[in-house]
């Protein structure tokens, strides 16, 4: 089961913070401590990683204002979000040879570079249009929640957010309301 990142290394959140949800995903909205102390522990000391090559940083920066302008979304108005999600994009091209989507921890990440499922644009953006790391979202820096289900966290957290451009994107709408499995075994097909 893929899990988000955050959900194993939050920090206990003193009380007065913001704990809606545990998930730097969320940092567009509000003064995040989780999301500062994650840029902290992942950007100096021992946790440091290396930034990855500029060709790699280039080539995904490049795939993404394509496939926004192609899917009729935006990059985020922060720069700083984009800038994050592009560089872990990139670092995954350079550990396992694809855009893995880095909002999430995998056990395994050369197995799961082998799936379709998160590599960059995911099967949610792909299906319901829906970028959980909020690389592609609306003018004002929301997820686009307008075709999700009712019970997907993502319309829990957001609320219904519609789509400014329906015309654009959703390649594999078609698979909307299937089971993964089912979906899975269809795209091996």
């Amino acid at each position: 089961m893929v899990r988000s990142l955050f959900e194993y290394i939050a920090p206990p959140l003193s009380s007065g913070e913001i704990s809606s949800t545990h998930d730097v995903r969320g940092i567009h909205a509000v003064d995040c401590p989780l999301a500062q102390w994650i840029t902290e522990m992942l950007g100096s000391g021992e946790h440091a990683l290396e930034r990855p090559s500029e060709k790699n940083l280039l080539k995904m920066r490049t795939y993404a204002e394509k496939f926004a302008a192609k899917s009729g979304t935006y990059l985020h108005p922060d720069h700083e979000v984009t800038d994050v999600v592009v560089e872990g994009l990139a670092r995954h091209i350079e550990e396992v040879g694809k855009p893995l989507c880095p909002c999430n921890f995998y056990p395994d990440k050369a197995a799961e570079a082998t799936l379709r499922r998160w590599i960059c644009a995911c099967d949610e953006m792909q299906i319901y249009k829906y970028c959980h790391c909020l690389l592609f979202v609306n003018p004002e820096g929301l997820p686009i929640t307008e075709y999700l289900p009712d019970d997907h966290e993502g319309r829990q957290i957001y609320g219904l957010v519609t789509d400014p451009h329906p015309e654009k994107g959703r390649a594999l709408r078609h698979r909307a309301g299937v089971p993964e499995v089912v979906a899975d075994d269809a795209a091996e097909d």
